[in-house]
């Protein structure tokens, strides 16, 4: 009997030790896990736009066993488009001439990435779902050349901005080299979404516009195939407003380095 209670006793001493035991061993592996999650810190850059003169870093951390975020930073400083002479030529005719057309941009891009295989290490073939908000700075002048006024035109100098808001998804594949460096390969990214802008132009050389010519440069979104965006002209003797709405589409593709901290 006596026996009998001090095995009793002992046992559920054991258990109580093996259940404290046991928790202090979930705790732990509780913490580890999270450690392992969250303490993984990637800073990028793409190396790709930088040939563009277009700089984009990124910010990417884990914030569980397959789902990653990021905030990406991308900032143009003004300057020519891509095929500028062609883009100039298109749009230059015998009423309007085209030309100094330089485009500024940055934009900043939240994204949340799926990566298939589980892993905390940012490693593998991922899918990001982000949103993009870009802001394009356009400055240009168009000169009125018609009506024999080649030699003498009347010109105007257009500022202003192009806001989008895109939302996409994009697929990749991120490899980690030794313990600090990654290498990011964006290989197609695709977003649709709207855009909002209002560039006004004024004109610098008191040549001003009669109502003729007004209606020109009211009439010339429809003499162009513009995709996606709405432009609506309002013409002024002395002033001339280019507002855009509508649709807005872009593509996205990166190879990034990145380092670990």
């Amino acid at each position: 009997m006596i026996f009998n209670e001090f095995y009793k006793m002992n046992m559920k001493n054991y258990n109580l030790k093996v259940s404290f035991l046991s928790l202090l061993l979930l705790m732990s592996v509780s913490v580890q896990a999270q450690q392992k999650l969250f303490d993984t810190h990637l800073f990028k850059v793409n190396l790709l736009p930088i040939a563009l003169r277009s700089y984009n870093i990124s910010y990417e951390t884990t914030i569980s066993d397959h789902w990653s975020f990021a905030l990406g930073v991308n900032v143009r400083p003004s300057q020519g488009v891509p095929f500028q002479s062609e883009v100039e030529r298109y749009y230059t005719d015998n009423d309007v001439r085209l030309s100094n057309l330089m485009v500024s941009q940055y934009s900043i891009v939240p994204e949340f990435r799926y990566y298939f295989t589980p892993s905390s290490a940012l490693r593998g073939f991922y899918l990001g779902t982000y949103f993009q908000y870009a802001n394009f700075g356009v400055d240009m002048q168009i000169d009125y050349t018609g009506r024999g006024n080649g030699v003498n035109p009347s010109e105007f100098d257009f500022k202003g901005p192009i806001h989008t808001y895109t939302a996409g998804a994009s697929i990749g594949r991120q490899w980690r080299f030794g313990k600090a460096f990654y290498l990011d390969w964006t290989i197609l990214g695709a977003s649709f979404g709207i855009n909002s802008g209002n560039i006004v132009g004024i004109n610098r050389n008191n040549r001003p516009l009669d109502d003729y010519e007004q209606q020109v440069f009211i009439n010339k979104p429809n003499e162009f195939d513009i995709p996606l965006a709405n432009v609506r002209v309002d013409a002024e003797s002395d002033q001339i407003s280019i507002r855009t709405n509508g649709l807005w589409a872009g593509a996205r593709f990166g190879l990034s380095i990145g380092y670990r901290f």
